[in-house]
């Protein structure tokens, strides 16, 4: 799935009055199938522009399209992996990676087959009945990608 940045910037207003400049008339086009990595110092528009494209946000100015939409809101045809683990506690690792299927109305024994997928995928194939606490944090992020990717995004 695409998505282009058109004229994009985004300012911050901060508890003292304090404008931030986020991101300043960033234009950027990526067509589907494209791997793109952004890279940069801290406090250099990375996560804002993740956030953007997420829907997580709106843009102060210009314009976010993924699949030639506008992004409005959050979509679950874009997957967020997000940086310190985010995974339901009470749910073992299956039943996270199982979660969105579930949302989406599949039926038990398909994602119960899909997660188990994504987890061998990861390198979890046998830790789907643990829960998140007893896992290490590379492994928890493993079980984030398997959870993001198991909902067939477009944009992860």
């Amino acid at each position: 799935m695409s998505f282009t940045l058109d004229g994009v910037s985004q300012r911050y207003l901060t508890d003292s009055g304090e404008v931030v400049h986020a991101l300043a008339d960033t234009s950027l086009e990526v067509p589907s199938g494209q791997f793109l990595c952004v890279v940069g110092p801290s406090g250099c528009g990375k996560t804002t522009l993740l956030r953007l494209i997420a829907g997580f946000e709106t843009p102060t100015e210009g314009r976010v399209e993924v699949g030639g939409a506008q992004v409005r809101a959050p979509s679950a045809d874009r997957g967020v992996v997000f940086q310190a683990p985010t995974l339901y506690p009470w749910l073992t690792v299956r039943g996270n990676v199982e979660f969105g299927p579930k949302v989406s109305g599949v039926g038990k024994k398909e994602r119960r087959a899909l997660a188990q997928q994504l987890l061998e995928q990861v390198g979890l194939g046998d830790f789907g009945d643990k829960r998140p606490y007893e896992l290490s944090g590379g492994m928890q992020q493993r079980a984030q990608i398997a959870r993001v990717l198991v909902n067939d995004p477009g944009i992860v």
